[in-house]
């Protein structure tokens, strides 16, 4: 049977919905600045010569245009040097993060467009584009009195992307051990898959396409039992919803914004919420600012960053953006299986492997876990 229930109080569970962004960029507007960190007092000298390391600042594997497909050399250096000896998280390094993250960003509270941080008959801005997307008392009255989970603080966070390094790794159990377990892209949850991602679920993401291609083709007098027999299949249950509607400007947010209004006003339990773009901004500026800059931040390391505001200590699977494992060995591209392959690691708007590189460097200051071998 499955495990997952719906949290009490701020403790809610929640789908994360996001739109596909408009327009592809040139190739000359990628940005190939490489991905560094800020100096950091008080390291260990062990990690001070990690970070330090040229794998962070002047690699190829990060000028090139062209996404990296399989691990650099250098970089699996760098992973094993780390594994050389015992991992634990820094928690003055965690506390030091979670601060600078919620006095850039506010994730507690702008995370959720709310009725308290949004005012009705007013406009709000994109997330990436100077446009404005006018917000109608019949809109503002689905949001939130304030934010749903503005004082939760979880001890434990599994964050659980959907690469193929997930097979055979035996990391399912590791997983739902957390107090709160975070999917990406409406994966299946089933038994068979268990041992290896796990069985619990409390919050989701899934894009504005993966909405069209499940419900777009229904009338929308279908929609509710279609949401909810997803949502026992998949194992996900009393979940609520968190879309991402005003990432650029487009048809797309249509879809996302409907699906709100039906499932609220057919009184469905499963809530849906609405992404304050500011908060989205505000994330790209804090990265940014740091040496990632990406037209776009992918949902994942997006969301990993979100939860550093309200996880104590964040455990990092199934994020490995290269098509062979640290073995060489060739990896499938989703742990589930099936044809479906996004752009991943190619899209124009975001770089996987740059990404994938900033999250090695929380991983070696004990900020995040990032798990990248087999958990037994």
């Amino acid at each position: 049977m499955c495990e997952t229930e719906c949290l009490r109080s701020s403790r809610k569970i929640f789908v994360v919905c996001f739109p596909p962004l408009d327009g592809a960029p040139s190739e000359d507007s990628l940005v190939t600045a490489p991905v560094t960190t800020p100096p950091v007092p008080h390291l260990d000298p062990f990690v001070r010569e990690l970070l330090d390391d040229p794998v962070f600042h002047n690699s190829s594997a990060l000028a090139k245009n062209n996404a990296t497909h399989r691990p650099p050399g250098e970089l699996l250096r760098i992973l094993g040097k780390i594994d050389s000896r015992p991992w634990s998280f820094n928690k003055l390094a965690v506390q030091q993060i979670r601060r600078e993250l919620e006095e850039s960003t506010h994730t507690r509270e702008l995370l959720v467009l709310t009725q308290q941080n949004t005012q009705p008959n007013t406009s709000i801005g994109f997330a990436h584009r100077n446009n404005k997307f006018y917000i109608p008392e019949s809109l503002h009255k689905y949001q939130p009195q304030e934010m749903p989970f503005a004082n939760a603080s979880y001890k434990e966070c599994s964050i659980v992307g959907n690469s193929g390094i997930l097979v055979n790794s035996g990391c399912g159990q590791r997983i739902d051990q957390a107090e709160f377990v975070i999917r990406f892209n409406f994966p299946p949850v089933l038994t068979k898959f268990m041992k290896d991602s796990g069985i619990r679920t409390h919050l989701f993401t899934c894009n504005a396409d993966i909405v069209n291609t499940k419900f777009g083709h229904l009338k929308k007098s279908r929609w509710v039992s279609t949401f909810k027999n997803y949502v026992s299949v998949y194992k996900y249950y009393r979940s609520s919803v968190l879309t991402f509607p005003f990432m650029t400007p487009g048809k797309s947010k249509k879809i996302l914004l409907d699906l709100q209004k039906i499932l609220s006003d057919r009184n469905v339990p499963n809530k849906v919420f609405l992404n304050n773009p500011e908060h989205r901004r505000n994330m790209f500026d804090f990265w940014a600012r740091r040496g990632l800059e990406e037209r776009s931040l992918t949902s994942g390391f997006y969301m990993i960053s979100a939860a550093l505001s309200f996880c104590e200590r964040v455990r990092v699977f199934g994020f490995w953006p290269f098509d062979r494992d640290r073995r060489a060995s060739p990896l499938q591209y989703h742990h589930y299986g099936g044809n479906l392959r996004d752009k991943g690691a190619d899209n124009p708007w975001h770089r996987m492997d740059r990404e994938f590189y900033q999250l090695v460097q929380l991983h070696a200051r004990g900020i995040i876990e990032l798990v990248t071998k087999p958990c037994s």
